[in-house]
Protein backbone atom coordinates (compact mmCIF):
# COMPACT_ATOMS: atom_id res chain seq x y z
CA UNK A 1 0.00 0.00 0.00
CA UNK A 2 1.57 3.55 -0.89
CA UNK A 3 1.21 6.09 1.83
CA UNK A 4 -0.55 9.33 1.24
CA UNK A 5 1.47 12.22 -0.12
CA UNK A 6 3.12 14.30 1.78
CA UNK A 7 0.75 17.63 1.72
CA UNK A 8 3.65 19.86 3.41
CA UNK A 9 6.12 19.04 -0.35
CA UNK A 10 5.29 21.84 -3.19
CA UNK A 11 3.22 19.63 -5.75
CA UNK A 12 5.30 18.67 -9.17
CA UNK A 13 4.29 19.54 -12.35
CA UNK A 14 3.72 16.88 -14.90
CA UNK A 15 6.11 15.98 -17.42
CA UNK A 16 6.14 17.02 -20.92
CA UNK A 17 3.90 19.78 -20.84
CA UNK A 18 4.62 22.36 -23.55
CA UNK A 19 5.41 25.77 -22.59
CA UNK A 20 2.05 27.71 -23.61
CA UNK A 21 -0.07 25.42 -21.44
CA UNK A 22 2.06 25.83 -18.27
CA UNK A 23 2.01 29.46 -18.73
CA UNK A 24 -1.75 29.44 -20.24
CA UNK A 25 -2.39 27.35 -16.60
CA UNK A 26 -0.47 29.33 -14.53
CA UNK A 27 -3.09 32.47 -15.53
CA UNK A 28 0.73 34.68 -15.83
CA UNK A 29 -0.54 35.62 -19.82
CA UNK A 30 -4.11 37.15 -20.52
CA UNK A 31 -6.22 34.51 -22.00
CA UNK A 32 -5.44 33.49 -25.41
CA UNK A 33 -2.41 35.93 -25.59
CA UNK A 34 0.12 32.68 -24.44
CA UNK A 35 1.57 32.24 -27.82
CA UNK A 36 1.63 35.95 -28.85
CA UNK A 37 3.59 36.59 -25.57
CA UNK A 38 6.18 33.23 -26.49
CA UNK A 39 6.64 34.24 -30.41
CA UNK A 40 7.40 37.77 -29.23
CA UNK A 41 10.25 36.66 -26.95
CA UNK A 42 9.11 37.96 -23.94
CA UNK A 43 9.09 34.38 -22.16
CA UNK A 44 13.09 32.97 -20.91
CA UNK A 45 12.93 29.46 -19.89
CA UNK A 46 15.71 29.26 -17.11
CA UNK A 47 17.12 32.37 -18.61
CA UNK A 48 17.72 31.79 -21.89
CA UNK A 49 14.47 33.25 -24.64
CA UNK A 50 12.66 30.44 -25.85
CA UNK A 51 10.16 31.69 -29.40
CA UNK A 52 8.68 27.81 -29.64
CA UNK A 53 4.80 27.56 -27.97
CA UNK A 54 4.80 24.35 -28.11
CA UNK A 55 9.01 23.75 -26.19
CA UNK A 56 8.90 21.00 -23.50
CA UNK A 57 10.62 22.74 -20.58
CA UNK A 58 12.74 20.16 -18.32
CA UNK A 59 10.32 19.97 -14.59
CA UNK A 60 12.58 21.93 -13.01
CA UNK A 61 12.93 25.33 -14.90
CA UNK A 62 12.63 28.47 -13.98
CA UNK A 63 10.25 31.03 -16.15
CA UNK A 64 9.95 34.38 -16.65
CA UNK A 65 7.69 37.01 -18.34
CA UNK A 66 9.33 40.11 -19.10
CA UNK A 67 12.24 39.66 -16.78
CA UNK A 68 9.71 38.82 -13.77
CA UNK A 69 9.95 35.55 -12.06
CA UNK A 70 6.78 32.89 -13.04
CA UNK A 71 5.58 30.49 -10.69
CA UNK A 72 4.25 27.74 -12.86
CA UNK A 73 3.56 25.03 -9.79
CA UNK A 74 0.20 23.66 -9.21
Amino acid sequence: MTPPPDETEPRRRPRGESLARLLGRAGAVPDGAVEKFIRSGRVSVDGTCVRDPAFLPPVEARFSIDGAPVDVSW
